[in-house]
């Protein structure tokens, strides 16, 4: 399957009051990495400290950076025909949903509830020894996968596409295989996801 790992970085953890600041997309295809875009995002509002402490991102930074409708044609065109990926990914598929709908546009495919993405935290919970940290940078490191500039949106969306790929040989072979499984760990993993990315997720 054509993929796209997905990573954003936001104001805040509420997708329905926050707003995404970058935006990382990393395409695999026929299991190797062939491609990377991303963008920095004018919010609108003031980046809470608390925000600026986890991705370093500040209003100057974001002050001259297109507004999330000026790339949404971009964004859409490089995710058509892709199954996204994201580590915890009810958090980016949360926010980017939500940044469409604030616009008013009609969720692509991608979005709606008919698409499951494939989440490489459940699959690294379930298939991981639980002696050690689930972050990403911490299970980049156990993995032997370099992560250089963690807490940016691309190169925690790269992160996340290695350590699928690492796990590949024990997913199933099928996306409906995979996606049934998905749904059963998932829902056997008590950890609150939503509350991952300015925690313990990173």
């Amino acid at each position: 399957m054509a993929l796209a790992a997905v990573d954003v970085e936001t104001t805040g953890l509420d997708a329905n009051a926050d707003r995404v600041v970058e935006l990382g997309i990393v395409l695999i295809d026929g299991g190797e990495i062939s491609g990377r875009r991303s963008w920095l995002l004018n919010p609108g509002t003031q980046v809470p400290k608390e925000a600026l402490a986890v991705h370093g991102l500040t209003d100057a930074d974001l002050a001259g950076a297109p507004r999330f409708a000026e790339i949404l044609p971009e964004v859409r065109a490089t995710l058509e025909g892709r199954l996204p990926v994201a580590y915890n990914a009810p958090f980016d598929r949360g926010f980017l949903a939500a940044e469409i709908l604030r616009l008013g546009e009609e969720l692509p495919g991608t979005f709606r509830e008919t698409t499951e993405w494939i989440d490489p935290l459940v699959w690294a919970r379930a298939r991981l020894p639980r002696d050690g940290s689930f972050k990403l940078s911490e299970l980049t490191k156990r993995l032997g996968i370099e992560l250089t500039n963690a807490h940016r949106a691309l190169a925690d969306a790269e992160a996340a596409a290695r350590v699928l790929l690492r796990l590949q040989p024990e997913l199933p072979p099928s996306y409906i295989r995979l996606v049934r499984a998905q749904r059963d760990l998932a829902a056997s993993q008590s950890s609150d996801q939503a509350s991952w990315r300015y925690g313990s997720r990173k």
